[in-house]
């Protein structure tokens, strides 16, 4: 993720008004959260919006339910699919500013994995 301001810089945090992604010398932290130049003066009229504007990964809500449907049924398909979109998850958000999830798309890739070893226990055990 770059900085708005400064593409070839890494950005460190969102604004807490616009959701803009911010390095570390365009930030003004107010009352704990970062805030770019343009909103910084709405940081103590209002409370911040970046829960408004950001959006969670589809592809990694989907993949925790995917992975958790696999501890239920013991199917390597779902640990399988649960893995992919919670892969693909990570390249959405990380191509998108104003997308959330990647707890989500950690916790969906652990379940798929997850998945996976149980089922292959299963299939050891019986043997």
């Amino acid at each position: 993720m770059q900085c708005i301001l400064h593409p070839d810089r890494s950005a460190s945090a969102r604004c807490a008004g616009c959701a803009e992604a911010l390095c570390p010398d365009c930030q003004v932290e107010v009352a704990g959260a970062a805030w770019c130049q343009k909103c910084k003066g709405s940081a103590v009229k209002r409370p911040p919006v970046i829960a408004r504007r950001m959006t969670t990964s589809a592809q990694a809500r989907n993949g925790v339910l995917v992975g958790l449907a696999g501890l239920v049924f013991w199917t390597p398909v779902c640990g399988t699919v649960a893995i992919v979109l919670g892969s693909k998850a990570f390249g959405e958000i990380a191509s998108n500013p104003k997308m959330t999830g990647s707890g989500m798309a950690l916790a969906a890739i652990c379940l798929g994995c997850t998945d996976l070893l149980f089922f292959v226990f299963t299939i050891m055990s019986r043997a």
